[in-house]
């Protein structure tokens, strides 16, 4: 805290020693509050080197509706800039790229945010420092430092005009009648702590009345192969413009809630099967969508269910395009589910249970081993 200020005088009191997202090798750090009235706020200290991770200082929680900021975009920028010079050197040592304005400004108050570019190919990295400005006081109200960690590929294997020739057949709207409007080469983190490099083409069919109703469809930059949509909150595409014609035609093999199973929300980018070798094979993340509990620990793959256990070692977890990849039927068995394969319609119902509902023939077929 002192050296962060700048301070040898500051006195804060230590209010709690926690490990910060459990699924993730974040470290553990301490919640200082410091009560002064000129660094006065709460502060997250990270226990292993003091770097102060965020920081949030007193300032009015509300004002009445409809008030304007007094300051201008550019005044509120130069705040933020200022103050991220002063208390994170990283800030001018190296090239940011910030969000774009319509994502800057909330009522009376500016939260930016930039993300640091990695290298020449303009690779975005993971985590944005992020600095909110009352713009009403100018004070700075929250400063929220980036973690360090690069684990993933930062080097893309595929083009941006490869990546698009992808992105078209999967994107929401008609890329016809709603063109791309941003591209982004980004490596991006999930829950496993998995970095995966990614071309994500966003589209923003309401422009330019609404431009945070916007879609995002994600290409994988090593392999090439789709890998996630991003919808708007709430869900859907909805009426805003052509969907796009090319997109439901492709209907590949996935995973589904089995008869009698909880109907549970499926998304292409959790729910897709790979098929190789006559054998199917999930993401982790798909067990997690059904029920489970799964996530990476100290590199390896672990899946828990109902006192089940299984790890990525014993059933031959890959790391493949997005992630770690387990064999379907392997997997769910040692879990104690049960999964049946419908060749008809390409899916592989999940029951989380060996009782079979029967609704459901045994299929005998390779594919969903």
């Amino acid at each position: 805290m002192r050296d962060f200020w700048d301070d040898p005088t500051i006195e804060g009191t230590v209010s709690r020693l926690y490990e910060d997202d459990p699924l993730g090798p974040c470290g553990v750090f301490f919640d200082v509050v410091v009560g002064d009235s000129v660094h006065a706020g709460t502060y997250s200290v990270r226990a292993t080197d003091g770097a102060v991770m965020s920081a949030d200082f007193p300032c009015p929680d509300d004002y009445d509706a409809g008030l304007s900021p007094t300051l201008t975009l550019e005044q509120a920028q130069a705040i933020a800039e200022r103050f991220l010079l002063e208390h994170y050197p990283p800030f001018a040592q190296g090239v940011w790229q910030r969000l774009p304005e319509y994502m800057i400004r909330n009522d009376w108050q500016y939260g930016f945010a930039w993300y640091p570019v990695l290298n020449a190919y303009g690779v975005l990295g993971p985590f944005d420092v992020r600095v909110e400005v009352d713009g009403v006081t100018g004070q700075v109200r929250r400063f929220l430092r980036p973690r360090e960690r690069i684990t993933g590929p930062t080097v893309p294997q595929v083009t941006m005009e490869q990546a698009r020739q992808v992105a078209v057949l999967h994107c929401c709207y008609d890329p016809a009648l709603v063109p791309f409007t941003e591209v982004r080469l980004e490596l991006i983190e999930d829950k496993g702590s998995t970095q995966t490099l990614k071309w994500t083409f966003w589209q923003q069919p309401d422009l330019p009345d609404d431009p945070w109703f916007r879609c995002a469809i994600s290409v994988n930059a090593v392999t090439g192969e789709f890998w996630q949509h991003e919808y708007p909150l709430g869900g859907g595409i909805g009426p805003k413009a052509p969907p796009n014609p090319n997109r439901y035609r492709r209907h590949g093999p996935r995973v589904r809630s089995g008869p009698g199973a909880p109907r549970q929300v499926e998304t292409p980018d959790y729910t897709d099967l790979r098929i190789e070798g006559g054998r199917a094979w999930c993401r982790m993340a798909a067990f997690h969508v059904f029920g489970a509990e799964a996530r990476v620990e100290d590199g390896e793959v672990r899946v828990r269910a109902r006192g089940h256990e299984v790890l990525g070692a014993q059933v031959g977890a890959r790391r493949l395009a997005g992630g770690w990849w387990l064999p379907l039927r392997r997997t769910a068995r040692a879990l104690g589910w049960q999964v049946d394969w419908l060749p008809a319609t390409k899916e592989a119902p999940l029951m989380p249970s060996m009782e079979r509902a029967a609704a459901t023939p045994r299929r005998s077929t390779p594919s969903a081993r």
